[in-house]
C-alpha cells in the first residue's frame, strides 16, 4: 500500500499542470516503462503530458548530451507559459 500511495500514478487527474516527462533508455534504477505508465495514466485523464525518452540516458541522464534535454525544458516551458498567459488574456477581457 506504501508503494502505491507513493507511486505519482496514484495521484493522477485531470487537474495535473501539464509535464514534461524525460526518462533515460538506459536508466538502471528506475525503468522507463514507469514513465510510460504515467504519461499512459496522464492522457487517459485528459492532463496534457509530453514523454522524451533518451536513448543511452542513465538516470540523471549519465551518459547522454543534456543540452538538448535542457533546450527542450525550456521550450516546454516557454510554451505552457505562451498558452497560460493567451487564456487569462482573454478571461481578463
Amino acid at each position: 500500500d506504501a508503494a502505491r500511495i507513493a507511486s505519482p500514478v496514484s495521484h493522477v487527474s485531470a487537474a495535473a499542470a501539464p509535464l514534461l516527462l524525460v526518462h533515460g533508455l538506459a536508466d538502471r534504477l528506475v525503468p522507463h516503462q514507469q514513465s510510460l505508465s504515467l504519461k499512459e495514466a496522464l492522457d487517459k485523464a485528459g492532463a496534457h503530458a509530453e514523454l522524451d525518452l533518451i536513448p543511452d540516458a542513465d538516470h540523471v541522464f549519465e551518459g547522454a548530451d543534456v543540452a538538448p534535454i535542457i533546450s527542450r525544458s525550456a521550450d516546454f516551458l516557454a510554451g505552457q507559459l505562451h498558452r497560460w498567459r493567451g487564456a487569462r488574456r482573454r478571461l481578463c477581457h
